[in-house]
């Protein structure tokens, strides 16, 4: 191989390298905007869980007022 050959393949396997890496950032990415969503979803339904027990705990609370 002469070094112009050698030259043109490092520049290719530069090339599919930095088009590898490019692609894995889109993937990273996407994958942080899906993590960020779940994230997101998650906090919503944790609060909502802890309001539906409030909501039960205040309800107790009521009835055992009555009842006294």
């Amino acid at each position: 191989m002469t070094s112009a050959e050698d030259d043109a393949n490092i520049s290719s396997q530069i090339y599919k390298t930095f088009k590898q890496l490019q692609e894995g950032e889109k993937t990273a990415d996407a994958l942080e905007s899906m993590l960020d969503r779940l994230d997101d979803r998650l906090r919503e339904l944790i609060s909502d869980v802890n309001s539906m027990k409030q909501d039960k705990n205040d309800s107790n609370e009521g009835s055992k007022n009555l009842n006294q």
